[in-house]
């Protein structure tokens, strides 16, 4: 049975019915891009302020964390090129209760600590601001990859208020730092994915790009 047939059975007899390409049809329209199909270098990006994926050191606990890590697993398990663009956080906080009084403290880890590979650097540039700098770490899982994008100051998952200046950069630095990160490691999205309204700087890094090379 070819490609783009199927087998169908009216009046009880089997036929093959051929069904037209329609790779064929947009390449009529000079639209032949949509047609592209995944691959490692055209991969499905998922974009997340937060994974829980605590065996590769990613925090995230809350429903988005959660729904992140399920997502990128079932990629795996079903080998589908699948990218995750997500913040390092370097730091945690914690709470311990010893003989009824609780204690809070803080944790630090490293992208290295968990096996990722430092790839390079690259900038966010604010106006009014100095420039961020942006370290980003690769690390392979079957079908599927993090790329994480971090520096020493980057803050805990949450940290602040959801209105305050640091979340703010934190997202900020998640887009347009991510799909700097994206470009710096040759990967080309074939589909984008922004988990919640937190990511939507990668939606507007894309059209700035758009904008910058000529796009009225």
């Amino acid at each position: 049975m070819g490609k783009y047939s199927y087998t169908s059975t009216f009046d009880n007899n089997s036929q093959d019915i051929e069904i037209e390409d329609a790779s064929e049809f947009y390449s009529a329209i000079n639209r032949s891009t949509l047609t592209h199909q995944l691959s490692d270098t055209r991969p499905y990006v998922y974009w997340t302020l937060e994974i829980y994926d605590k065996a590769n050191g990613i925090k995230g606990g809350g429903g988005l964390g959660v729904l992140a890590a399920d997502t990128r697993r079932v990629a795996e398990k079903l080998e589908v090129p699948f990218v995750v663009v997500t913040p390092f956080y370097r730091s945690e906080s914690h709470q311990s209760i010893t003989d009824m009084s609780q204690t809070e403290y803080s944790e630090t880890a490293s992208p290295q600590d968990y096996g990722f590979e430092y790839i390079d650097e690259v900038s966010v540039k604010t106006a009014g601001f100095p420039d961020a700098s942006l370290s980003i770490f690769q690390k392979t899982l079957g079908s599927t990859q993090f790329i994480t994008i971090s520096e020493p100051n980057f803050g805990q998952l949450y940290e602040s208020d959801g209105s305050g200046d640091h979340r703010l950069y934190q997202q900020v630095a998640l887009g347009f730092g991510g799909y700097q990160a994206l470009k710096r490691v040759g990967v080309k999205p074939a589909v984008i994915q922004l988990n919640e309204t937190a990511t939507i700087f990668a939606a507007i890094a894309r059209l700035d790009e758009l904008c910058a090379n000529g796009m009225n």
